[in-house]
């Protein structure tokens, strides 16, 4: 017979009995704000909480601030150290910034002057054979 242990009965006593009321601990607060800061969907979350993981809807009861600011809180403290590096003059830390903040993009532009019909194919032909011959 399996393990009759009071943490296993909610499993195998069967349908009428149900799991204890989840209570949270302290550590899976800091696995909620650690795993939404980093992304993880809520369904995901749940599993690795409590001893047997808990639903989705019991962790958006017991943990909604944690859902709600870990990821911006997450964001802020990252774009703080981008923005810090890039008033320092890192080089990459500016062009980073640049692109996200300020619109900024690299952009490769290949001008070609066709006239008449020529098709597409016909085009990029013509500029292989032209390279082919320099």
């Amino acid at each position: 017979m399996p393990n009759q242990s009071p943490e296993n009965q909610a499993f195998i006593a069967g349908p009428h009995k149900r799991r204890p009321k989840y209570q949270p601990s302290p550590a899976d607060r800091n696995t909620v704000r650690s795993m939404a800061a980093s992304g993880f969907r809520h369904e995901a979350i749940a599993r690795c909480l409590g001893e047997y993981g808990i639903d989705d809807k019991t962790l958006r009861k017991y943990f909604r601030e944690e859902l709600d600011t870990s990821a911006p809180k997450a964001n802020a403290t990252i774009a703080n150290v981008a923005y810090q590096r890039a008033v320092a003059g890192e080089a990459w830390a500016v062009c980073f910034w640049l692109k996200c903040r300020a619109g900024w993009k690299e952009t490769n532009v290949t001008e070609m002057n066709v006239s008449g019909t020529l098709t597409l194919a016909a085009a990029l032909n013509e500029r292989r054979d032209k390279r082919i011959s320099e």
